[in-house]
């Protein structure tokens, strides 16, 4: 149940279906002829004219997004940790792969990054933990994609270690703890975007797990330009804001961080 509020609440706040709902408003009430409901014809245009235009303002949450992205260093002895944690969320096509490698999307650093790293620490291991979060469909997990991918790339499947039924921050926590061969109390590094690393570590360390952040996938530019308009990267500056802002509202009354 946690999880479909948590998903219902994700698209909830997608900023992209509050413009479309009140740009739609109009149109059903084209044919009524109340002064009341024209008037609240009105309203809902210049309400949707005004939202795009907000929209469009990408410095806005790109400077929110600055503020979630603070600084994460790693540390000088990476070969003390015990292996790299990497959340899912970087394939595209997790259905049918149709080429050599997986697709993959905007938060692509999540598994690129860790490459360098697992060839210049041998001893490192990789834990890739992520499911099928697409409700309803019971297509390829997105951890056996992962898993062919690392190998494809010359990573060794014994230093490979999957979890494929997590569908969530949460759940990747918790259902990693149970994969043979991890241990929690060890130092782990914790890979994930930027933007998602803070609610992403106190879930992690909620659950038990002795992780430091390695953050990638950085969002926001270095400096925020205030005269950026751009509806496309407004609107998913807007839905990463809003989305990770309500998860830890969720997260916070579940007592999960």
């Amino acid at each position: 149940m946690a999880y479909f509020a948590a998903e219902l609440s994700t698209f909830a706040v997608d900023p992209l279906i509050w413009l479309i709902a009140l740009l739609l408003v109009p149109v059903l009430l084209l044919r009524v002829r109340s002064t009341t409901v024209q008037r609240w014809r009105v309203r809902a245009g210049l309400g949707g004219l005004l939202l795009c235009i907000l929209l469009s303002w990408a410095s806005l949450p790109n400077a929110i997004i600055a503020r979630m992205e603070r600084p994460y260093f790693l540390p000088e002895r990476i070969d003390s940790f015990a292996g790299l944690i990497v959340l899912g969320g970087a394939f595209l096509d997790r259905t049918e792969p149709r080429t050599l490698l997986p697709g993959l999307g905007s938060s692509a650093e999540r598994v690129i990054e860790p490459l360098p790293i697992l060839r210049k620490y041998p001893n490192l291991k990789l834990l890739f933990t992520g499911g099928n979060a697409r409700k309803g469909e019971s297509g390829v997990a997105e951890a056996d994609l992962a898993r062919r991918f690392f190998q494809q790339l010359g990573v060794d499947s014994s230093r490979l270690l999957i979890e494929s039924k997590s569908r969530n921050t949460f759940e990747n926590a918790s259902m990693s703890k149970t994969v043979p061969g991890v241990d929690a109390s060890q130092p782990w590094l914790l890979v994930t975007s930027a933007w998602h690393m803070p609610r992403a570590l106190a879930t992690f360390r909620r659950a038990g797990w002795n992780v430091t952040p390695y953050a990638v996938d950085y969002f926001s530019p270095t400096e925020v330009d205030w005269l950026h308009f751009s509806l496309r990267d407004g609107i998913e500056g807007w839905r990463i804001v809003l989305r990770e802002g309500a998860g830890t509202l969720i997260y916070k009354a579940l007592g999960r961080v």
